[in-house]
C-alpha cells in the first residue's frame, strides 16, 4: 500500500497536497450531522427513494442546489432556487 500512495503522490501536480490549514476557512469542507437533503418518500416524486451529490451553486443573485435524485426506476438530476 505505501509504494500506491508514494506513487499516487510523485503524480499529482505540486499544491495537490495542501494541509487544511493553508486553506482558507470559507473552503474548508465539513460533514454536518444531519442530512441537509433527505428523500421525499411520496410516490410519484422524482426524488422519492434517493437524492444524492448535492452542490450548492451561486447564479448571478440566486443559490441554486443541484443533486441526483432516483424513483427507484428512474434517476435524474435537478437544481432547486434557495429560499432566501
Amino acid at each position: 500500500m505505501e509504494g500506491l500512495i508514494g506513487s499516487l503522490m510523485a503524480v499529482l501536480p505540486v499544491g495537490c497536497l495542501a494541509a487544511e490549514a493553508d486553506v482558507p476557512e470559507y473552503l474548508r469542507r465539513y460533514k454536518l450531522p444531519e442530512p441537509v437533503l433527505r428523500p421525499t418518500h411520496r410516490a410519484g416524486d422524482f426524488d422519492s427513494e434517493m437524492v444524492d451529490c448535492p452542490q450548492v451553486l451561486r447564479w448571478g443573485d440566486r443559490w441554486l442546489m443541484q443533486y441526483t435524485a432516483s424513483t427507484g426506476s428512474a434517476t435524474a438530476s435537478a437544481s432547486r432556487r434557495a429560499r432566501t
